[in-house]
């Protein structure tokens, strides 16, 4: 099974390092190639390291997360990208859909099972679609 690339990004490193361990990402089929603490810091990475996945916080400073989103589906590469946010907000999620966006998670509701289930759909669904 190849291993799927993905950046992970939020400003919040404890987030970051969170993310980073809630899952075992080798076993699922994903490999962080990157993280980034910004959408410009992201963008830059994404056009170096051409990822099939991106998980990005929504609100961050400078470039945010649905900046991020639009660019990364203007690009050559077009990742998959799901959303993370601390808020419920319908209009994020509606904007989202404008997009593309493959999911936009609650971080409150962030675990490992639910992770879990959420990779393993996308990883059915990025196999589909190559």
């Amino acid at each position: 099974m190849q291993k799927i690339s993905l950046i992970l990004v939020d400003d919040e490193q404890l987030v970051l390092e969170d993310l980073k361990d809630i899952v075992d990402w080798d076993a699922l089929g994903f490999e962080i190639v990157a993280t980034a603490r910004n959408g410009k810091q992201a963008m830059e990475k994404c056009s170096k390291m051409q990822p099939e996945l991106v998980i990005t916080d929504i609100q961050m400073p400078g470039m945010d997360g649905m900046e991020l989103a639009r660019k990364l589906r203007e690009s050559e590469a077009r990742p998959t990208v799901i959303l993370l946010s601390a808020y419920s907000d319908f209009s994020y999620a509606k904007r989202a859909l404008n997009y593309g966006i493959y999911d936009y998670i609650l971080k409150s509701e962030i675990n490992a099972d639910m992770l879990t289930d959420k990779l393993i759909g996308l990883r059915e669904h990025i196999e589909d679609v190559q």
